[in-house]
């Protein structure tokens, strides 16, 4: 409301020194949600394994958050549980998505290829690490993040990336 009624104020000023306060006056507001419940991997190790009810609950979460960056035209491309926050410590706390450090905004909202190989190694899907792929890479970085509280074998056990495969 500030900005809004002081940009106001300076552009019905018709001198041309005003212009420069507008530009100086714009600033950027971040909102952000304390979460103090921990990331997704800490909860994993703690609790050890999920049963299929939380696991179906967690994903549910997961695959929503990624609906929304998608249908926002943004590729996350380093989803990890490290990258995953508890709003909460309660059992049923809500997970939000953090670290768009490596995401990319997809053009015009069209499927575009990318070719920068970007992600976590034990999280990235085949097509990023042969440098081919669009935002379905999410999807299999998603399916990583649940094959490890089902099954409780975390990724990192394995010596080297091929191991995976």
């Amino acid at each position: 409301m500030y900005i809004s009624s002081q940009s106001k104020c300076l552009s019905f000023s018709n001198n041309s020194s005003s212009s420069w306060f507008i530009i100086y006056f714009v600033f950027l507001l971040v909102l952000k949600r304390l979460c103090t419940g921990g990331e997704l991997f800490d909860r994993i190790i703690k609790e050890e394994f999920f049963s299929e009810t939380v696991a179906a609950r967690v994903f549910k979460q997961i695959i929503q958050a990624l609906n929304y960056c998608h249908s926002m035209n943004i590729v996350h491309r380093d989803l990890k549980p490290e990258n995953f926050l508890f709003v909460s410590t309660d059992a049923n706390a809500d997970l939000k998505i953090i670290d768009f450090g490596l995401s990319k905004i997809m053009e015009g909202g069209k499927l575009h290829r990318m070719k920068t190989r970007a992600g976590t190694p034990y999280y990235i899907s085949p097509e990023v690490l042969a440098g081919n792929y669009d935002v379905s890479c999410d999807m299999w970085s998603a399916g990583c993040m649940l094959y490890i509280p089902v099954s409780y074998t975390h990724l990192r056990a394995h010596e080297t990336v091929l191991d995976l495969v």
